[in-house]
């Protein structure tokens, strides 16, 4: 069996999730683990049995020729830059999200994987859960009607700690709070199911995290061209939770999975429709589960197009719509005024140095650690 060379490029939690994960992938074997820090490749290393090559420079793993592929899960001001070099070594690569810290960086991605004519794609692990899949499904069966409104929350918990490192809660460096690190996810899959919006406004906050630069917590409203989504991100919330709701003139769907519906009682007040909500339970279970989930699936479909078995999928254009998405937000909350979609090209909020002077600061960020201990981290679904 063919089998693709792949590196681990950054060996902090996700680094494990995606090692985890790879190590189920028949069809690709980890070659080499890449961290600053050798001590945390090391000890990853060990922890999942790998006997394979260490680097703590990242030019030494690229002119090392032991992959064919690599699996960027560092801090987001490196993806651009070591994708770029992965590119120019002629190696396939996905990145974590986000793809990038600006619009601008993510066309310089794609164009360069366009011109090395090879894969580039972005990590959007909730795309590949079956319960998304299926969400997408139902809705393009048109089996709700006419979209009314919709709704997605991207809700998360995190303390204090959380920015700690010195990479988090920083303009320069993560390039912004919940909306870059945690909803952009969320966002992804707006854009997948129910395509772009004309035109967004919201507002930012940072209510609770005071060793942070950077928003914890949004509020917008997204203007579709025949209903309005509203959407909120926060870390703040004390039950975690990732939803995407659609309500029709039928009914609604809704992930994690729900269905609601109701007929008019002749005084115009609501009568529960159990006859359409059994329809759509019927054709919900009738849909195919997917055998595997989350980053697994996604690497997995990474790696047969890289072996010519399917088509790419989750491509770097997708990733910078994304972004795109969030630097609309970004825009819309600085100006205060509503911001169309796309951006022009030419936006100043496109370009990463000339945002970063446009943001507010919420706090100063005075604790920022070179190193933190890698942990279970909650992934949303």
């Amino acid at each position: 069996m063919e089998k693709v060379k792949i590196a681990v490029v950054g060996c902090g939690s996700i680094g494990k999730v995606q090692a985890l994960a790879l190590k189920n992938i028949d069809e690709c074997e980890i070659c080499a683990l890449y961290n600053r820090h050798l001590d945390k490749a090391q000890a990853l290393a060990q922890e999942l049995d790998l006997n394979v090559p260490i680097f703590d420079d990242f030019d030494n793993l690229l002119a090392s020729n032991l992959v064919q592929a690599v699996t960027i899960c560092t801090s987001p001001d490196l993806h651009c830059s070591m994708t770029l070099k992965a590119l120019e070594h002629n190696l396939h690569v996905i990145v974590e999200k986000p793809m990038a810290k600006s619009v601008f960086e993510c066309e310089q991605m794609i164009e360069l994987a366009k011109k090395k004519q090879r894969l580039l794609s972005v990590i959007c692990q909730n795309r590949y859960r079956t319960i998304n899949q299926n969400l997408k499904a139902l809705y393009e069966k048109d089996l709700i009607g006419k979209v009314c409104e919709a709704s997605v929350d991207s809700l998360w918990w995190r303390g204090q700690h959380y920015y700690d490192p010195a990479w988090r809660g920083t303009w320069q460096v993560e390039g912004g709070g919940c909306l870059m690190s945690h909803a952009i996810h969320q966002l992804d899959l707006m854009l997948w199911i129910l395509g772009r919006p004309k035109s967004v406004e919201a507002s930012m906050y940072n209510f609770n995290h005071q060793n942070s630069e950077c928003e914890d917590e949004v509020h917008a409203l997204f203007h579709y061209p025949n209903f309005n989504l509203s959407f909120v991100c926060s870390l703040n919330h004390h039950q975690e939770r990732q939803e995407i709701t659609i309500h029709g003139e039928k009914g609604l769907l809704s992930s994690p999975f729900k269905v609601g519906s109701y007929v008019p009682l002749p005084n115009g007040y609501p009568q529960e429709n159990t006859k359409f909500k059994d329809e759509i339970i019927k054709a919900y279970e009738a849909l195919p589960k997917l055998q595997v989930e989350g980053h697994q699936a996604q690497l997995q479909a990474f790696i047969e197009a890289i072996l010519g078995k399917r088509a790419p999928e989750a491509t770097g254009e997708e990733g910078r719509d994304a972004l795109m998405l969030v630097t609309a937000l970004y825009k819309t909350c600085v100006l205060k005024e509503e911001v169309s979609l796309p951006l022009d090209k030419d936006d100043e909020f496109c370009f990463h140095d000339k945002r970063v002077k446009l943001m507010p600061h919420f706090h100063e960020k005075k604790i920022s650690l070179e190193t933190t201990d890698s942990l279970k981290i909650s992934l949303g679904s």
